[in-house]
């Protein structure tokens, strides 16, 4: 969970949740079953909520899911528009 201190006394604690789809998270969905498309997008899904709640910091962040997005290079989640769809959802979390 991502901790914000204003103070000694007062922190501000937010945990996120993350549904994107496949066709959300701009993968390759024509190429491949919806199935295998929409278990890659969960994968992903997952990943960013367990990283942004366990407090990591945004490079952090960005570094495990780039790590992650390249093992699925094949379903385009390595691509740009990925890329792009990371970025924008670090910049609203952080």
């Amino acid at each position: 969970m991502n901790v914000m201190k204003l103070n000694n006394n007062v922190h501000i604690r937010k945990q996120i949740s993350v549904d994107l789809s496949a066709d959300q998270w701009e993968l390759l969905t024509d190429s491949y079953s919806r199935t295998v498309i929409e278990k890659v997008a969960n994968l992903l899904n997952r990943r960013l909520v367990l990283a942004y709640n366990s407090g990591k910091g945004k490079e952090e962040v960005r570094l495990e899911m780039e790590s992650l997005m390249k093992d699925f290079t094949i379903y385009g989640a390595n691509d740009k528009y990925s890329k792009i769809v990371l970025t924008n959802l670090l910049e609203k979390l952080y």
